[in-house]
């Protein structure tokens, strides 16, 4: 049975899930050899597989790699590298890669922003993430129970303080 792009990016998912994202990696980097293109869907399997490792520098890379290689980044792949900064505590990078998406005029979603809000609510940035649960109202997007509630505990912890 010949490999194809498919069965590569289904098992760079399953790589993802079973926490092994250096094979999730070298499947990627084999692609080539292969004589396989990787598309737009293989990066995001593996940015994927970053994530769920809590490998945030490796998902930027990916994700700034799959550029470079003359393919145009979609919201998955966005939103997966999102998941990997907030996992990694990096509020500052989720929120500029959804600001990202936005000026590339990439759809946003429940996913893109309730990472960026569990982010800025994981590290103190409560305000900011106010301002994103707006941002979602007026897009009409419903922001998830976690969300509400890391903002509440945020709020109730530092809001009253003024910080």
């Amino acid at each position: 049975m010949a490999l194809t792009e498919t069965s590569l990016n289904a098992a760079m998912s399953a790589c993802g899930s079973g926490g092994e994202w250096q094979r999730a990696l070298a499947l990627l980097g084999s692609m080539e050899g292969l004589s396989l293109k990787p598309s737009v869907r293989s990066y995001s399997a593996a940015i994927s597989a970053m994530e769920a490792a809590a490998q945030w520098p490796w998902a930027l890379h990916l994700l700034q790699d799959l550029e470079v290689k003359g393919l145009q980044s979609d919201s998955i792949a966005h939103n997966a590298a999102i998941s990997a900064v907030e996992k990694g505590g990096r509020w500052d990078l989720a929120l500029g890669l959804l600001r990202d998406m936005q000026g590339r005029q990439l759809a946003t979603s429940e996913v893109s922003y309730s990472a960026v809000i569990l982010a800025c609510a994981r590290n103190e940035q409560w305000q900011l993430g106010l301002v994103l649960l707006d941002e979602m109202s007026e897009l009409q997007l419903k922001p998830d129970v976690q969300s509400y509630g890391m903002l509440l505990s945020e709020w109730e912890q530092h809001g009253e303080k003024g910080s």
